[in-house]
């Protein structure tokens, strides 16, 4: 295994390429990315990630790393956290309930789309300000 940046994203392909930072400044061909889950989310050029060799010389980018530069968002013992988009989250822990964090949340049901936003201004034109 080996550590190195990010240098190039094949974002169709879920692909990237690395410069390795351990030793040789070299940059690789693009390598596939890990599927966890069947989530999607690249890493950003510029990200450390770790790289597993295959014996065939190619290789498939593991993930990215936490570091001095690139530090979770929150973190602790029993916190979850997952940062969707630069401003989207969710995040939970043990003692706190779960938060889903935006400028606005929008949910998509058989009746349409309708986001928070939009409910808060119905409760408050139906209550008076909240």
């Amino acid at each position: 295994m080996r550590k190195g940046i990010v240098s190039d994203v094949d974002y169709t392909n879920g692909m990237v390429a690395v410069i390795y930072s351990d030793g040789e400044k070299s940059t690789t061909d693009l390598f596939p990315c890990l599927n966890t889950g069947d989530e999607y989310k690249m890493p950003e050029i510029g990200e450390m990630v770790v790289v597993g060799r295959l014996s065939t010389g190619s290789g498939v980018v593991l993930g990215k790393l936490w570091n001095r530069g690139s530090q979770p968002g929150r973190s602790g013992k029993g916190v979850y956290h997952k940062k969707l988009s630069s401003t989207a989250a969710i995040s939970a822990s043990d003692t706190e309930h779960m938060k889903f964090e935006d400028e606005d949340i929008v949910f998509s049901t058989g009746y349409g789309l309708v986001t928070v936003v939009d409910i808060m201004k119905r409760l408050e034109a139906l209550e008076g300000k909240i």
